[in-house]
C-alpha cells in the first residue's frame, strides 16, 4: 500500500558539525603528578604540566569519530578533556605556540580552521588568570 508508514521511522536532520558556542575561557596552569602519558609523532613522551584553556559551552560538545579542537590563532589545541557540564579543558603542551592576541575558536579534526569563532583572544602576558584571556 502505498499509504502504509508501517515499519517506518520518522527521520530526523543530525548536523554533524554542530559545536556550541563559548561562552566563557580562562587559563590555568596544569601540573602532572605523575607525569602525563602522552604520544606525539609516534613517540611516547612524560608531561609533567601544560597550559590549559577552559571552556566554557552553551551546550555539550558532541562525542563523534572525530574530536573537538580548540584553535589558538593557527594553533590546534587536540587534546581535551571534559571537566564538568558543558566545561571542557584543552591543553597545550608547548607554551611558545600560543600567540598574543590570537583569535580563539573551535572546530573539529581535519578542519584547518575553527567553525565557531569567539570574541576572545589570547593574551600570554596577563598576570591575572583572569586576564589572560580579552575579548575584541
Amino acid at each position: 500500500m502505498s499509504g502504509d508508514n508501517a515499519g517506518k521511522t520518522a527521520e530526523t536532520h543530525v548536523d554533524i558539525w554542530y559545536l556550541p558556542k563559548i561562552l566563557k575561557v580562562h587559563v590555568e596552569r596544569a601540573r602532572f603528578d605523575p607525569p602525563r602519558l602522552r604520544v606525539r609523532q609516534g613517540k611516547p613522551e612524560h608531561v609533567t604540566e601544560a597550559t590549559a584553556l577552559v571552556v566554557e559551552t552553551d551546550g555539550s560538545i558532541p562525542v563523534r569519530a572525530a574530536a573537538a579542537v580548540l584553535f589558538v590563532g593557527d594553533t590546534r589545541l587536540t587534546e581535551s578533556e571534559r571537566v564538568g557540564k558543558n566545561h571542557y579543558r584543552f591543553y597545550a603542551f608547548k607554551e611558545d605556540q600560543l600567540r598574543e592576541g590570537a583569535p580563539i575558536g573551535l572546530g573539529w579534526t581535519g578542519i584547518d580552521h575553527p567553525l565557531e569563532t569567539t570574541k576572545f583572544l589570547f593574551n600570554a602576558s596577563a598576570h591575572d588568570p583572569g586576564d589572560i584571556l580579552r575579548m575584541k
